[in-house]
């Protein structure tokens, strides 16, 4: 009798053992699969993130610099008011830089002032860098400054602008833009030849 009590229970268990392995296998590879997805879920939302966060910080520091140059009186930038009794300025010297930055940055002024724009003078042929105040490693952007001359009726008027490049991972993305520069006034007459 004992016998068959142990050949019963070696049964059994063996019997139970056979259920399981199966079982747990199965379940084993549904949590690897599980913990898989949400591993990829994961590091996709923090690629988003980090890339939302860069794009963000990049448009409050545009936002910030449009502000503060508004309050200080900056807008006649693109509205054309103009102190006709100032004498007029002579034309700054420009420097070379290379002939695809000029393009795109006469391409950007041609999305700014159309016809009337006349021509793009380079005041620097280095790029400043702008970094992250927070991480100051990370450079947001970089620019470089230019004056825009544009034909306004029968004036030619000199733009004081910056001409930008968004940076990602330590190189330039190769989306340019132009926006006003910090300087007072940003818009002149000039002598143009």
């Amino acid at each position: 009798m004992k016998d068959y009590r142990t050949l019963a229970l070696s049964a059994a268990l063996a019997l139970a053992f056979a259920i399981t392995t199966p079982a747990n296998a199965q379940f084993g590879n549904i949590l690897n699969k599980a913990k898989k997805a949400v591993k990829e879920k994961v590091e996709k939302s923090v690629t988003d993130t980090k890339k939302k966060a860069q794009s963000t910080a990049t448009d409050a520091v545009d936002n910030t610099t449009g502000q503060a140059a508004t309050s200080m009186g900056v807008s006649e930038m693109s509205n054309g008011n103009h102190d006709a009794s100032e004498p007029a300025t002579e034309m700054a010297k420009g420097v070379s830089v290379p002939a695809n930055l000029k393009s795109k940055a006469d391409a950007e002024a041609r999305k700014q002032w159309g016809a009337g724009f006349v021509k793009s003078i380079f005041l620097t042929s280095q790029w400043t860098e702008f970094t992250n105040p927070k991480y100051p490693y990370q450079v947001m952007h970089r620019s470089m400054d230019v004056d825009f001359i544009v034909k306004e009726g029968d004036n030619y008027f000199v733009y004081h602008w910056v001409f930008k490049e968004g940076v990602y991972g330590g190189k330039g993305t190769g989306a340019f833009s132009i926006m006003a520069r910090m300087k007072r006034p940003t818009k002149e007459k000039v002598n143009y030849k």
